[in-house]
C-alpha cells in the first residue's frame, strides 16, 4: 500500500472500506496504524458479523460503523476531540 498521501497530508480521520481492490481495509488500517499511531481510522462497512468487527479492532480501527449508519461517524472520529 501507498502511503506516501497520508503521510504529506496526516488525516485527522480516516474512513476505510474492508473490500477493496488491491488489498483490504483491514491491512490497510493495519499498516497506517504501524506508521502513525495516533491516526483515528473508522471501518465503514457493509459487513456487521462479530469476526469482521473483532478484526478490524485488532488491526487499529478506532470505530466500526455499517453503511447504514453513516451519521454515526462524527461520534465515532472525533470523540473526546
Amino acid at each position: 500500500m501507498r502511503l506516501k498521501p497520508i503521510r504529506i497530508f496526516i488525516p485527522t480521520g480516516v474512513l476505510m472500506d474492508i473490500k477493496m481492490p488491491n488489498m483490504d481495509g483491514l491491512t490497510a488500517t493495519l499498516n497506517i496504524k504501524n506508521s502513525f499511531p495516533d491516526a483515528n481510522i473508522c471501518i465503514v462497512t457493509d459487513y456487521g458479523d462479530c469476526k469482521t468487527k473483532d478484526a478490524a479492532r485488532d488491526a487499529g480501527a478506532k470505530g466500526y460503523v455499517l453503511k447504514e449508519y453513516l451519521f454515526s461517524l462524527r461520534n465515532v472520529l472525533f470523540a473526546g476531540s
